[in-house]
């Protein structure tokens, strides 16, 4: 376990995905952390919303934060959220274990 003074911040892949209908996006590191709109700016913002409060659920059932390990080439239907997750009023941090 670590103690995190002043926060942190996590950088997770989002892939953006359109067509006739709509928007969809998704990030491969949070498998149910998802979002579909009408315009490509409307699910840029609605899945950074939702990277948000499912960290913070998280955060508030004790849980750990998963730590992003998906890398994939930028380009027109893949990007890169930032989050900036302060966790010195939360108390203590648990990352998720480190694979090998």
């Amino acid at each position: 376990m670590e103690t995190v003074e002043s926060g942190t911040v996590k950088r997770y892949a989002v892939v953006c995905e359109g067509d006739q209908n709509g928007w969809n996006a998704y990030v491969p590191d949070l498998p149910i952390c998802f979002a579909a709109a009408r315009t490509r700016g409307e699910v840029e913002r609605l899945i950074r919303e939702a990277i948000e409060f499912h960290l913070e659920g998280l955060l508030e059932d004790g849980g750990p934060i998963p730590q992003p390990t998906t890398t994939l080439e930028p380009g027109p239907n893949v990007g890169y959220v930032d989050v900036a997750i302060s966790l010195h009023a939360r108390g203590l941090w648990q990352p998720s274990p480190t694979p090998g």
